[in-house]
């Protein structure tokens, strides 16, 4: 019997790592190129509308090579981007956001891709918020990349139209919803124009797993300045003159 709960529990630990490879069997499904992993623990709708905001996985567990990848802190109290295998992780202490570079983190959603080598697109004109994810496609189509398939990306370089966010415990839409009185208040920040670093998976049919409904796109920004931090983009245009970086085939 006790044989029998110790390997239950097993079981339920590694549970996660079967939903990964079940969504990539799925999604690599008759691909004319050979896939790009994508690997998943939780989802968007299990931590934001559902509260399930438990420890899915543990970053230090993760081979970090190459590694690109967005997701959010356990409980929801922090943000999580990975760009080339280095973990920067904010949080809100004290109605201020406080950043560092660590592994040493566990996260309630991840989603992240392991990429070799990047090809990089020069954005020759404004591409405003609501245009991002078709710009992406696009690019993404020209380099013969399947768009069928979820795969990161990351611009470079100047940014417009900016609205970025870190949570601080709580999903502020649930909360108002079910009328939970926040302890504390997510950290805002917009901006016209900024130097930012943005780190995004494009996830054609992702809806209520990797994207909010309705979108193909979540993406994190490293915003630099005085106290560079990350944070997930509610709004974000890209200027004339960044760089799109997309894995190469």
């Amino acid at each position: 019997m006790k044989d029998m709960l110790e390997r239950a529990a097993t079981l339920a630990r590694l549970r996660p790592l079967f939903v990964v490879v079940a969504l990539s069997s799925v999604s690599c499904s008759n691909s004319p190129h050979p896939p790009r992993r994508l690997d998943v623990w939780g989802s968007v709708a299990e931590a934001l509308r559902d509260g399930k905001t438990e420890a899915r996985v543990h970053l230090s567990d993760l081979d970090a090579t190459g590694l690109v990848g967005v997701g959010a802190v356990q409980d929801l109290s922090g943000e999580i981007t990975i760009l080339d295998g280095q973990c920067t992780v904010s949080r809100v202490v004290d109605a201020r956001v406080v950043t560092e570079q660590t592994r040493d983190v566990a996260a309630t959603m991840l989603f992240a891709g392991r990429v070799e080598a990047w090809v990089e697109v020069a954005v020759e004109h404004d591409v405003a918020p609501a245009d991002v994810a078709a710009f992406v496609e696009a690019a993404a189509r020209d380099q013969g990349i399947d768009c069928e398939l979820a795969f990161p990306f990351v611009v470079v370089g100047e940014v417009t139209d900016l609205a970025v966010h870190v949570l601080a415990g709580q999903c502020p839409i649930r909360a108002r919803r079910l009328g939970i009185e926040m302890d504390k208040a997510p950290f805002r920040h917009h901006a016209a124009h900024a130097k930012s670093t943005l780190v995004g998976i494009f996830a054609k049919r992702g809806g209520g797993v990797i994207t909010h409904h309705g979108s193909s796109l979540h993406v994190h920004a490293i915003v630099e300045g005085d106290t560079p931090f990350t944070g997930h983009c509610d709004s974000v245009g890209i200027a004339k003159g960044a760089r799109l970086r997309l894995p190469r085939r």
